[in-house]
């Protein structure tokens, strides 16, 4: 049996980077930093945590009236990802 492995490496003197490890797949997660989970065109959902499903649904059923929404995780309350943010805002 293979079990996950979790390192946390240091980047710099600002911004850490957690690298997180399943049995099958690994992905840097940094933090602050947030992911686009669907692109949109007319609104922007901004949620993190468990809200992230219900944005994603909310999407769906936005688009249903023929809204097309930007879904955001921001993966972090704090530090937030102003930058990321307020780019899909704007896009």
């Amino acid at each position: 049996m293979q079990l996950p492995v979790f390192s946390l490496h240091k980047v710099d003197d600002v911004n850490l980077c957690i690298l997180t490890c399943s049995r099958s797949h690994c992905s840097p997660l940094q933090i602050g930093k947030g992911v686009v989970r669907r692109q949109g065109r007319d609104v922007c959902l901004l949620a993190y945590g468990s809200s992230v499903n219900e944005a994603m649904a909310a999407a769906e059923a936005l688009q249903l009236d023929g809204v097309s929404a930007t879904v955001i995780d921001a993966r972090f309350c704090k530090p937030l990802d102003t930058v990321g943010v307020l780019e899909n805002i704007f896009a």
